[in-house]
Parts: C-alpha cells; structure tokens; sequence
C-alpha cells in the first residue's frame, strides 16, 4: 500500500492533471482573495454601508448556489469539459468587465453585475476541475480528493497574507 508522499505523487506524475491542478490553484486563489478583500472593495472603495454589504454577500452567495445547482442539472447532459470551458469563459468575461468597470470609475452597482457572476464561474470552474482530476484516478479517489482539497485550501492560506502584503 502506497504512503502519503507516493499516493500524492501519483496524482501530480500524470501531465494531462497538471493544467488541472494549476486551475484549481489559480480558482482557488482568486475565491480566497475574493472572500478576503470583499469587504474592503465595497464598503472602503465603494462606500456601501454595512447591511448594504451584507445584501451584496448574500446576492454573490446565491449566486454561487446558483451556479452549482445549474452545474449539477446540466453536467450529466454536457459533461465537466463543456462546463469547465463555460465557467472559465465566464470568468474571462466578467473579470475583464469587472477590470473595465473599475478603470473607468463606473461605480457599485456595474461593479456587482461583474463580480457576482465572476464568482459564479469560478464556482463552475472549480466544481468540474475537481470532477476531471477525480475520473482520471477511479482507483485512487480518495488521494485524488485529497490533492485537491489540499491544494485549495493551500490556495486559500496564501491569499490573505499575500493581499495584506499588497496594501
């Protein structure tokens, strides 16, 4: 039976994971540091109020459940790659509108329709990355979950000291 280091060496030896663990690190990432700067973006740079915020969160929550409840209608149809390549073209999308928006000083609300369906897409995109990396090991599963929870929330730890570092 293989250790640890060998069972997550597995997982990382195959090429055709790699493009997919290095989209589960980028996703991953930009969420953390979504859910890190959320507060700073709309209440300091956009000056909503708190229960402002509050509704704001809530409407990019929805949103997310959204996106999973409609991933998981439409997947069995489709499958992972065509949401996966939905997802990220979203996200290309909504984060260049979201970068436009904010170049040219548009305001709150352009800046919600942008970021609310941005998170949306990356919730799409990481779904059906997790789902890809776990249909190439039906033997090892469990340690291909492992990696990528690992590697998430991995993710997630860097972007709060790396966005303070930044201000």
């Amino acid at each position: 039976k293989p250790g640890f280091i060998e069972s997550y060496a597995t997982v990382f030896s195959r090429r055709h994971t790699r493009p997919l663990i290095a989209t589960i690190l980028f996703t991953s990432f930009s969420f953390f540091c979504f859910l890190t700067a959320v507060p700073f973006v709309y209440i300091q740079y956009f000056g909503a109020n708190e229960q402002m915020f509050s509704v704001l969160f809530g409407l990019n929550v929805c949103l997310l459940m959204l996106a999973n409840t409609v991933n998981s209608r439409v997947v069995t149809r489709v499958g992972p790659e065509v949401m996966l390549k939905i997802g990220l073209g979203g996200a290309l999308v909504f984060a260049t509108a979201l970068c436009t928006v904010i170049f040219l000083e548009l305001g709150l609300w352009p800046a919600v329709l942008c970021i609310g369906p941005l998170m949306a897409s990356l919730s799409l995109v990481s779904t059906n990355t997790d789902a890809m990396i776990i249909m190439q090991f039906p033997d090892h599963s469990g340690t291909a979950t492992a990696v990528t929870g690992t590697l998430r929330f991995g993710a997630g730890a860097l972007a709060g000291p790396l966005l303070a570092w930044c201000y």
